[in-house]
């Protein structure tokens, strides 16, 4: 995977959540601005 996002936790690029983690909007969110190693945190 070579996508990355800018995770607001590490802050830093890092590989994004396969899927989001919660339904709707707040899940969304969490999947553009969280990374996987940041949410495992």
């Amino acid at each position: 995977m070579s996508e990355t996002i800018h995770c607001r936790i590490l802050d830093k690029q890092a590989a994004p959540m396969a899927r989001a983690p919660y339904p709707g909007p707040l899940g969304e969110r969490i999947l553009a601005e969280i990374s996987a190693e940041g949410w495992g945190r």
